[in-house]
């Protein structure tokens, strides 16, 4: 998306906000402030900062941003996080796109203009209380970038939920529960998709999670169209054939406004999105039966199911 494009999204999304939020947004944007603070505690290691690994781009590139207090973001809607977080990529693309390379990280928790806590995957993302904690420790609230790259849906029309006379997409039924709720549904199944996308009105509606404070909203692109989401932690549940039940811990994407998002272009019916990463997690085999229209969960006999002791963070 180009910049001028950028602009004219935000402009858009940010019509109705009062003329608060819009100093808050602003002051955010037009703000550069670079320095180091405490290291975080209880994520990720550290950056390492040897001498030979600055390279003469990482020392030229500045993070533009200055992080608000908690009390500030908290004023913002999700689709005002999602307009600031989407801004914030923009001007940082260079920036954000060097550390992920050097820290081979897929997020990068940025506090003061500088790597804070990083991770390669969502195992380690951090939680509610985690960034609560980071506020508590700073008086601000931190930035949290996921990489673009390794979020992209590779997303075509394909089987199953049938699309046109002649045309289907997979299916597979899946339980995503919490100690507070459940939730059974039938979703579209795109090993072109490296995550689990569900809609947070479902989700909230079912009791599985809850809105907290803390919770930090990630804006993507898919489609050519800008989505918000948060990342929720929950027991997913999947049947075999053989009727052995594998459960699992894992992190799913809730998205706002899944009726207007871009995860409803192929399929208007659809709910949630299943990627590839449950499959993986839960050591499942999935055969597709493009004859029958019809998708096979094989358990696989030789290992055993090392998530089933795991707990979420209740109903997150």
């Amino acid at each position: 998306m180009s910049h001028e494009s950028m602009i004219a999204t935000i402009n858009s999304e940010l019509k109705g906000a009062d003329v608060e939020t819009l100093g808050l947004l602003l002051e955010v944007l037009q703000k550069s402030k670079q320095g180091f603070s405490k290291p975080l505690q209880k994520l990720s290691d550290a950056m390492p900062h040897s001498a030979n690994q600055k390279t003469a781009l990482s020392q030229q590139l500045k993070f533009i941003g200055e992080n608000l207090p908690f009390e500030a973001i908290e004023k913002l809607s999700i689709k005002e996080r999602g307009a600031l977080q989407r801004s914030l990529k923009e001007q940082n693309k260079e920036w954000l796109r060097e550390k992920f390379t050097t820290l081979n990280a897929l997020w990068v928790m940025v506090l003061d203009g500088q790597v804070k806590a990083w991770g390669k995957n969502m195992k380690d993302y951090p939680q509610p209380e985690q960034i609560m904690e980071v506020c508590q420790n700073t008086g601000k609230y931190p930035f949290i970038f996921i990489d673009d790259d390794r979020m992209a849906i590779e997303e075509v029309s394909s089987v199953w939920h049938e699309l046109d006379a002649d045309d289907y997409y997979p299916t597979v039924p899946v339980i995503l529960k919490s100690d507070s709720g459940t939730a059974n549904l039938v979703a579209d199944f795109d090993t072109g998709s490296p995550f689990t996308f569900v809609s947070y009105d479902l989700l909230l509606g079912a009791q599985v999670v809850q809105r907290r404070s803390g919770e930090y909203v990630e804006d993507a692109i898919h489609l050519g169209k800008a989505y918000q989401c948060v990342a929720k932690t929950v027991y997913v549940e999947m049947s075999a054939v053989s009727q052995k039940t594998r459960t699992f811990v894992t992190t799913v994407y809730c998205v706002d406004d899944w009726g207007g998002s871009p995860f409803v272009k192929i399929n208007p019916n659809r709910t949630a999105l299943i990627g590839r990463n449950l499959p993986l997690d839960l050591e499942l085999n999935v055969l597709l039966q493009f004859g029958k229209r019809r998708t096979e969960i094989i358990a696989s006999t030789s290992k055993q199911n090392k998530g089933k002791k795991k707990k979420p963070y209740g109903g997150t």
